[in-house]
């Protein structure tokens, strides 16, 4: 094993040195500290760029060397400090969680949501350094073993694998532990269509909300979308309407823009009878 070194970090192997041969091949030469103490040291700079060193024993030597190069540790120049990965699950959360300022209040209750019920309980005082992949996918096996629909899993999952790529933006890991772990796809299931008779049936049978029924059906907004129209939303030469504007319940009412972010203008009819024609 030949000594490796980049900007920030090396491998060597203190038992042996290497040489290339008359014909280019590697050999392996011992050195004067062979069979003494530790084998493998590993040199690298910290966050704070203090030199730092680590040594691995000979019995271990072997595996640990091919999970730093594997991770791109030592080859990459990102040589992980021993002690960045023992922190809990639960304290990289707890940091990660006030910088999800850009999403929704309804993102982050069911985010909040999932944490407490999902992954705190499993995850919440286990080490980052100490999640592996194989376990992650033990705890999503487990979770349809339990019922959980798919929908449950993925955002279970997500908020388990965000915290950690944060963690290994830090430094505090080489790699995230949820990458390649798979869940259960979605199974789309048939859609209802309801023809005009229907719903001008529907519309007559929830009397004064009749027209409600009507403006949902044949405009395709969101109820979160019709609660908060106002009367200069409406463009009745055009007939359309602009919708710009959402509200939902999350703790309370939420304003906020529509659904994918996006203002748009959508046409209406003045009347919706059974006999709708465009």
């Amino acid at each position: 094993m030949t000594q490796r070194r980049n900007r920030r970090a090396s491998l060597e192997d203190r038992w042996r040195k290497g040489i290339r041969g008359e014909h280019a091949s590697f050999q392996a030469i011992p050195r004067a500290n062979d069979g003494k103490g530790m084998r493998w040291r590993a040199r690298y700079l910290d966050d704070d760029g203090r030199r730092r060193a680590k040594g691995f024993a000979p019995q271990l030597g072997r595996t640990e060397v091919a999970r730093l190069r594997n991770h791109g540790e030592i080859r990459n120049g990102n040589c992980i400090e021993p002690s960045a990965g023992r922190v809990t699950v639960a304290t990289v959360y707890q940091s990660w969680f006030p910088t999800q300022a850009h999403i929704s209040a309804k993102t982050a209750s069911s985010r909040r949501s999932a944490w407490n019920s999902r992954v705190e309980p499993k995850w919440g005082d286990t080490l980052i350094a100490d999640v592996r992949p194989a376990a992650i996918r033990a705890w999503g096996a487990a979770m349809v073993d339990d019922g959980a629909g798919t929908p449950t899993i993925e955002n279970a999952f997500g908020v388990l694998r965000q915290p950690l790529g944060a963690a290994v933006e830090d430094s505090r890991v080489p790699r995230n532990p949820c990458d390649g772990v798979r869940h259960p796809k979605r199974k789309h299931s048939d859609r209802g269509y309801v023809s005009h008779e229907q719903v001008a049936a529907l519309a007559s049978a929830v009397g004064r909300q009749g027209e409600g029924v009507r403006f949902l059906t044949f405009t395709g907004l969101w109820w979160g979308e019709i609660a908060v129209l106002r009367v200069q939303d409406f463009d009745m030469l055009r007939r359309r309407v602009n919708v710009s504007r959402s509200v939902t319940e999350s703790g309370g009412l939420v304003w906020s823009t529509p659904k994918s972010w996006e203002r748009r203008s959508v046409p209406f009819r003045q009347r919706c009878a059974t006999n709708w024609r465009r």
